[in-house]
């Protein structure tokens, strides 16, 4: 079974290298490049791990594309290995073989090992910290409380939603007979607090700031208000990014995985339970009143997902499980093949996002050089202007007066007055400058059009404005 692990991984390893060679950064991705240029104890959308990271490899491999997209698969393939290990422990080598491999095969999981996000980082981080509290409760060795702590701080400083993890791995231990002494026990409180030394950075630059990240992920960026069809578009994008067949045995497994927990006592399923379906079924919940982007919940299902083929009996088992990858496959293929060549004509297709940026950059760097000295660049998004920056290899500003990027934390608007700008914008969401700053003058200089199977998919517009004088306040 090791054997035909390491050839599948490599297989999809493959795969993802090529990938990776044919597509440009996502905007997230050059937004996180950006940050590693401005390196700091956290930021305004996460916590700082993404941006450190990029900083050490993009400073040994150079920064481009493939190295950015290389660093996602290295965690998301370090991630899988110490799952099917993990498997191998709880589960026969067939089933855990079987398990990892639904996991590797959902397209969330698998596309997501094409790129960098906090995401992939916070897998191999995730599955550390939840194998560690596995080996301490099973072999009820203490140390492994203290790996436990220091996998969960540096998930911490990844992103935010590992805080998850101590509350379920606290929820499991008050219900469960034979690992409730743990809570009369020092190592779990140690290891807690070992997870919040090392996110001590988080906490410094958020009291220096006003406490402004924590303030965005729990209130701001959320519009709370009913609404039953939010929760519908969000299960119908779960079973795209799970698969339909694993999204539904998967919720199958959270109700054997309790049944068996609680029912049969077996301390392996209960463990599963609490570490799983709290956090899917949490944020399912959740979107009934507010917002969940889909992938915010993806670790949830590992517990679910990796117990399929453990804890489904049925004759009919290898059909579903094999079912279930090729339906994977199909999906992961058309999403993977939209990046690379649009077979859909879609109106607003996100694959846009990674194409056109290089001759952007070189069109920005000509008709920036004729621009009179102390002249800077400028975009209203931060989407634009991380790729902007990434394309051009300088500073771009991010300024509009309705939102707060992190840009907003290292660029200041007063530095500009009365300076000139390249103003670049593109039809992809097009933002007048007239609209939200104030300049002497404002001139089209030019208009770029990108071009995907010869038809086009956007314009890029560059202005000259004359004379900044402020944005415009709301």
């Amino acid at each position: 079974m090791k054997k035909r692990f390491i050839i599948i991984l490599s297989s999809v390893t493959a795969i993802r290298l090529v990938i990776i060679a044919f597509i440009g950064l996502i905007n997230d991705e050059a937004y996180y490049w950006v940050w590693s240029r401005h390196p700091s104890l956290s930021y305004y959308d996460h916590p700082p791990m993404i941006a450190w990271v990029i900083r050490v490899f993009t400073g040994v491999l150079g920064s481009s594309p493939f190295t950015i997209h290389l660093v996602g698969l290295l965690f998301i393939t370090s991630f899988t290995v110490i799952l099917y290990a993990w498997a191998k422990e709880m589960f026969s080598a067939r089933d855990a073989l079987w398990g990892t491999v639904t996991v590797l095969f959902t397209p969330l999981f698998f596309l997501g090992g094409s790129v960098l996000t906090p995401d992939a980082i916070l897998s191999f981080f995730w599955v550390i910290t939840l194998y560690a509290v596995f080996r301490a409760l099973k072999s009820r060795k203490h140390f492994y409380w203290y790996w436990a702590g220091i996998a969960a701080g540096l998930g911490a400083i990844t992103k935010y939603s590992i805080f998850f993890l101590p509350a379920a791995v606290f929820l499991y231990l008050i219900f469960s007979n034979e690992n409730r002494w743990w809570l009369k026990k020092k190592e779990p409180y140690i290891s807690f607090l070992l997870m919040v030394v090392i996110f001590a950075p988080v906490l410094v630059w958020n009291a220096r700031n006003d406490w402004v990240s924590f303030t965005f992920h729990l209130v701001s960026r959320h519009n709370v208000y009913f609404s039953a069809g939010r929760f519908l578009r969000f299960i119908v994008s779960q079973m795209v990014h799970i698969s339909p067949v694993a999204y539904i045995y998967c919720w199958i497994s959270f109700f054997l995985l309790f049944l068996k927990g609680f029912k049969n006592k077996d301390w392996i399923s209960r463990y599963l339970f609490f570490m799983s379906f709290p956090l899917v079924a949490g944020f399912s919940l959740s979107t009934f009143y507010t917002d969940a982007l889909s992938h915010w919940p993806v670790f949830g299902y590992v517990g679910g997902l990796i117990a399929i083929p453990a804890i489904i009996k049925s004759r009919n088992k290898n059909k579903v499980l094999v079912t279930n990858i090729v339906l994977s496959v199909v999906i992961i293929t058309v999403f993977a093949g939209q990046v690379i060549y649009p077979f859909f004509s879609i109106k607003k297709d996100p694959t846009n996002d990674v194409h056109g940026w290089s001759e952007v950059g070189k069109q920005t760097t000509k008709i920036y050089s004729t621009l009179p000295d102390e002249s800077f660049l400028l975009c209203a998004r931060y989407e634009t202007g991380g790729q902007l920056s990434f394309a051009v290899r300088k500073e771009v500003y991010v300024l509009h007066p309705g939102r707060v990027t992190a840009f907003n934390f290292w660029q200041k608007e007063k530095e500009l007055m009365g300076k000139d700008a390249l103003y670049v914008t593109h039809s992809g969401c097009f933002y007048p400058p007239k609209n939200i700053y104030r300049f002497k003058s404002i001139k089209l200089l030019k208009e770029i059009p990108i071009y995907r199977a010869g038809k086009k998919v956007r314009t890029f517009s560059l202005y000259h404005c004359r004379d900044f004088r402020g944005t415009k306040r709301r």
